[in-house]
């Protein structure tokens, strides 16, 4: 239970829903992917995410920067038929 908070949960964060795990680390090759795909989306006006799949694997895990979190999460909506404004 590394950086379990107050050992409510065996996760960072105490959340009602959501188990966030943390990790902080000197290098992360999402650094480098994300710092590419960012410039490509920068020149397109476009919101950088990464779609991370290890081969033969069925998961796949989505990376973004948090200043586009928000964004992200209305274009989610809006693809739901959520009106926001």
């Amino acid at each position: 239970m590394s950086g379990a908070v107050d050992q409510l949960t065996a996760g960072d964060v105490v959340h009602d829903y959501l188990y966030v795990e943390a990790k902080h680390r000197a290098t992360l090759a999402v650094d480098t992917w994300m710092t590419e795909a960012a410039d490509h989306a920068e020149e397109e006006g476009k919101v950088p995410i990464l779609a991370l799949h290890r081969k033969g694997s069925k998961m796949v895990m989505y990376a973004f920067r948090e200043r586009d979190a928000e964004a992200i999460c209305v274009e989610l909506l809006h693809q739901l038929g959520w009106e926001i404004e």
